[in-house]
C-alpha cells in the first residue's frame, strides 16, 4: 500500500508539472502572438526599385531595410517593370486588396518606367526618322543602349538634351498626372487609415556624370543626358509633390538623398574602365532610400488622458462617449479605452465620466 501511495503521489506531481508546463507554454505562445500582432503591417508597391533588382545575394532592398528599422511586418507586392498604369490595374487584384486592407504603412515606387520607357520611344522614333529603312522599336533601343551598342548609344546621347520637350516625355508626364491620383484614391478606398509614402524620382546618372571632368565629345554627351533626365525628373517630382499634398500622402525625397550621395548610389558607370547605364540603386543607394522613407513615416500620435475620441480636444463629446461605453455601446475604433480611465482604477465607469466633466468645468485637474 505504501508503495502504491508513493507511486500515485509521484504520478500526481508529474501530471501537475506537465499541466503547469503547458500553461507556461500557452502563456508564452499567446504573448509572442500578441507581440507579432502589435507590429505594424507594411506593404510595398511599385517597380524594380522596390524589388531590389540588381542587388547581389545577401544585399537588402530598401523595403527590407525600412521593415527592419521600424519593426514592420513586410509584404512586398512590387513587380519589375511596373508602370503607373500596371500598378493601377494591380490594385483591383484580390491579393493586393487583402494586403492593403490591413496595412498601416504603404510605400510606392512608381513612374520611373513611364519616364524611361518614354525615353526609349523617343530615341526609337528619332532613330527611324534619321535612318532610312530603320524600324527599331523602343524595346530594341533599350537592348541596344543597355547592351552598349555604341552606334545607337552615340545617337541617343546626341539627342538626349531635347527629350524633356519631346511628345513622348510630355505624354509620360500626362500619364503620371492622370494615373497617380487614381492610385492613391484606390488605396484609400481599400484602407482610409493607412499612411501612404511615395518615393520621388532620383537621377541615376548624377554621380557618374559628376565624375567626368573632360571636354571631349562623349563627356559632353553624357553630361547632356544627365541634364536632360534631371530636367524631366524635376518636372515629375514637382507634379507629384503637389498631388501628394492634395491627396494626403507623404513624399520620401530620394532625389535629394541620392543627389547628395558621398559615393555612387547606383549601378551606373561612365569611365574608360567600364560603361553601364543601369539606373538601379546599389546597396548603398538602397540604404539612402530607406533612410529617406523612414524619415517621413508618421509617428504614433500622443493623446491626452480624457481625449477618448482622439481628436485633440477634450470636450463634452468625450464625456458622452464614456457614458455610452459604460452602458454597453459599441464605439469601435473611435473610442480609446486607455484614455478613459480617469481615476486609474483599472475600470471604465460613470465615475470617469463625472471626473472628466469636472475637469472640463475647471473644478479639478487630471
Amino acid at each position: 500500500m505504501k508503495h502504491t501511495k508513493n507511486t500515485k503521489s509521484v504520478f500526481a506531481r508529474m501530471v501537475s508539472f506537465a499541466l503547469a508546463a503547458c500553461m507556461v507554454f500557452s502563456i508564452i505562445t499567446v504573448t509572442a502572438g500578441a507581440e507579432e500582432t502589435d507590429a505594424k503591417n507594411y506593404v510595398a508597391l511599385g517597380d524594380s526599385i522596390s524589388t531590389g533588382y540588381g542587388l547581389a545575394e545577401g544585399e537588402k532592398a530598401f523595403t527590407q531595410l525600412v521593415a527592419e528599422q521600424n519593426s514592420f511586418n513586410l509584404t512586398s507586392l512590387a513587380e519589375d517593370g511596373a508602370t503607373t498604369a500596371s500598378l493601377l490595374a494591380k490594385l483591383s487584384e484580390a491579393e493586393t486588396v487583402a494586403a492593403l486592407s490591413t496595412a498601416d504603412v504603404v510605400t510606392i515606387t512608381i513612374g520611373g518606367n513611364d519616364f524611361v520607357g518614354a525615353f526609349f520611344e523617343y530615341v526609337a522614333r528619332s532613330y527611324n526618322e534619321a535612318n532610312e529603312g530603320a524600324n527599331k522599336t523602343a524595346e530594341d533601343i533599350k537592348n541596344d543602349i543597355l547592351g552598349n551598342n555604341f552606334i545607337v548609344l552615340n545617337f541617343a546621347l546626341g539627342i538626349a538634351e531635347d527629350f524633356d520637350s519631346s511628345t513622348e516625355c510630355q505624354t509620360a508626364i500626362a500619364g503620371v498626372q492622370k494615373n497617380f491620383p487614381q492610385i492613391i484614391a484606390a488605396i484609400k478606398a481599400i484602407n482610409p487609415q493607412t499612411a501612404i509614402i511615395l518615393t520621388n524620382q532620383y537621377n541615376p546618372y548624377s554621380f557618374a556624370a559628376g565624375t567626368l571632368t573632360g571636354t571631349d565629345e562623349y563627356t559632353l554627351k553624357f553630361k547632356a543626358l544627365e541634364g536632360a533626365l534631371d530636367s524631366g525628373i524635376q518636372t515629375i517630382n514637382s507634379l507629384v509633390a503637389v498631388l501628394c499634398t492634395q491627396l494626403g500622402c507623404s513624399v520620401a525625397d530620394t532625389y535629394t538623398a541620392l543627389k547628395a550621395a558621398e559615393e555612387n548610389p547606383t549601378n551606373a558607370v561612365f569611365s574608360l574602365f567600364g560603361l553601364s547605364l543601369d539606373f538601379h540603386p546599389n546597396a548603398y543607394g538602397h540604404s539612402l532610400i530607406a533612410n529617406a522613407v523612414s524619415a517621413v513615416i508618421p509617428n504614433e500620435p500622443e493623446y491626452t488622458k480624457g481625449d477618448v475620441d482622439m481628436n485633440g480636444v477634450i470636450d463634452t463629446n468625450d464625456v458622452t462617449m464614456i457614458q455610452m461605453y459604460v452602458v454597453g455601446a459599441d464605439l469601435g475604433d473611435t473610442f480609446n479605452i486607455s484614455l478613459a480611465d480617469l481615476n486609474d482604477d483599472g475600470e471604465i465607469s460613470i465615475t470617469d465620466a463625472t471626473l472628466l466633466q469636472m475637469f472640463i468645468s475647471q473644478m479639478i485637474n487630471i
